[in-house]
Formats: C-alpha cells, sequence, structure tokens
C-alpha cells in the first residue's frame, strides 16, 4: 500500500513541478514525509513509465508517457529528435541517442509491441535492444529507419 501511495505522489510531484532528475525526485518525496532511497525512486520511475521529455532546450524534465498520448504517438517525435545514430550486429541492434535520452528510447522501441524485441537495456546515450535472431535485427533497423524518415 505504502508504494501505491508513493507512486501517486511521484505523479503528482511530476505534475506539479519540473523535476530533471531521480535526486530531485528523491527531494521532493522527502519534503513531503516519504522515506526513500534513490534506488526505490529508480523502481518508481521505471513501474509507472516515466520518460524524460524536452521541455525548454538542453532542458528535461520526468513525465509520465501518457502526458504525450502515447509514447508511439508524440513519443514518435522525441524519439526521432533524440536519436543520433544506430546500428546492428548479429541479433543487437544499438541505438545511440543525445545526452540522457536512452531510456525515453527504449520505451519508445518496447512500445513499437514488435514479438521479435526480447528485450531492452539502456544507459545515458545507449540502448541494446536484443532481437530474437540476426533477421529480426535487420529488420528493426529498416522500421526505425522509416520512423526516422517519416
Amino acid at each position: 500500500m505504502k508504494r501505491f501511495s508513493r507512486q501517486a505522489k511521484i505523479l503528482d510531484i511530476i505534475n506539479h513541478q519540473v523535476i530533471e532528475t531521480q535526486e530531485e525526485l528523491t527531494e521532493a518525496l522527502r519534503g513531503t514525509g516519504f522515506v526513500v532511497t534513490q534506488a526505490t525512486v529508480s523502481r518508481d520511475i521505471q513501474e509507472l513509465n516515466l520518460v524524460k521529455v524536452i521541455y525548454a532546450p538542453n532542458k528535461q524534465r520526468y513525465a509520465h508517457s501518457t502526458e504525450q498520448n502515447g509514447v508511439v504517438g508524440r513519443g514518435r517525435e522525441l524519439f526521432k529528435t533524440s536519436i543520433v545514430s544506430f546500428d546492428h550486429t548479429g541479433n543487437i541492434v544499438v541505438l545511440k541517442t543525445v545526452a540522457g535520452m536512452a531510456n525515453a528510447a527504449s520505451i519508445f522501441v518496447e512500445e513499437l509491441n514488435n514479438e521479435q524485441v526480447v528485450g531492452t537495456v539502456s544507459g545515458f546515450n545507449t540502448v541494446f535492444v536484443a532481437m530474437r535472431d540476426e533477421n529480426s535485427g535487420k529488420q528493426l533497423i529498416r522500421t526505425l529507419e522509416q520512423i526516422i524518415n517519416d
């Protein structure tokens, strides 16, 4: 039950404040009486499907994916502007993004609901996409090229 009230508070916080980092979110939660660690906040961010969105030049904040009409909706434009390059080797597709946008790109790829995507791992500016086989990796590259060029 604590988790649900904490997650509801997180959504309230990001809807009323500009929160750019996990540290800021952790401090905002602590300011409302929640005793949390950054690891807990990180798990909550994943469970809530929070993404970083650009709100000013070179500025990003946390937002709930539904704020964008679904990640695949307006998220398509975010994805297009955040991708620097992509390539594949075997069944692994590697996406390079602008700084800090790998998580949003990873969520976008997962929201494509491509059954050939086994899973994604995102860092700060790199996403690894594990595909079922090399051919599905090539197909994902073609799909991403269409999205970028659309």
